[in-house]
């Protein structure tokens, strides 16, 4: 069954006043908060939520500033900090950053999601799911992603990511994703995981 906690208590204010930011809860109990849009400050310094949900205390800097990010939580009370747009819009980052719990810095893991496999982005939006939600059975993360060819086509595809050593890889589809397919694209996905399916949801765009 589902519980459903309905009691809330107040705790502390945040640090940092954010839009467009995201919440990942860490493998030590912590919430991490990465995001912030049309304000360098919350775009450049994430917070922690301590596991007690009553204090909050910023993070040190990124390498780069994002608003609606995916923050993937890692075995070892880190997370990687994915895609993203820079906090006034686009562009869209490629960058990935690694948040290590125990030191609360940000490092540059790779400037690719997969470097052999260029040009791939991802952000928030796109997935519209709690992070709980897309953990597969295998305990890996599967995110949805996309990047333009040299014809400007959009192809999107399906990532995993291994918490342990914090590695990507792509999932092979037997067709391409591309906007042919639906003129709106993939916007959101849903993941099953007993019957290990994952349902895209693509959509058709109306004349307005």
């Amino acid at each position: 069954g589902i519980e459903v906690a309905d009691t809330f208590i107040t705790a502390s204010p945040m640090v940092q006043k954010r839009t467009n930011a995201v919440g990942t809860l860490l493998s030590d109990g912590t919430v991490l908060i990465i995001g912030g849009w049309y304000d360098t400050q919350s775009a450049s310094y994430g917070e922690t939520c301590d596991s007690t949900g009553g204090v909050f205390a910023l993070t040190g800097i990124m390498n780069t500033p994002r608003s609606l990010p995916i923050v993937l939580p890692t075995n070892d009370s880190g997370a990687a900090v994915i895609g993203g747009y820079h906090y006034y819009g686009p562009p869209m980052f490629t960058q990935v950053e690694y948040y290590s719990g125990s030191t609360r810095t940000f490092s540059v893991l790779s400037t690719q999601i997969l470097a052999a496999d260029t040009g791939w982005k991802t952000y928030a939006g796109l997935l519209n799911r709690p992070t709980s939600d897309i953990k597969m059975s295998n305990g890996n993360y599967l995110f949805p992603v996309y990047r333009y060819d040299a014809n400007s086509k959009i192809e999107y595809g399906l990532m995993t990511f291994d918490p342990a050593s914090k590695t990507f890889a792509r999932i092979q589809t037997n067709k391409a994703l591309t906007d042919s397919l639906t003129s709106g694209g993939y916007q959101s996905m849903v993941l099953n995981v007993p019957q290990n399916l994952v349902y895209l949801f693509g959509f058709l765009a109306g004349a307005d």
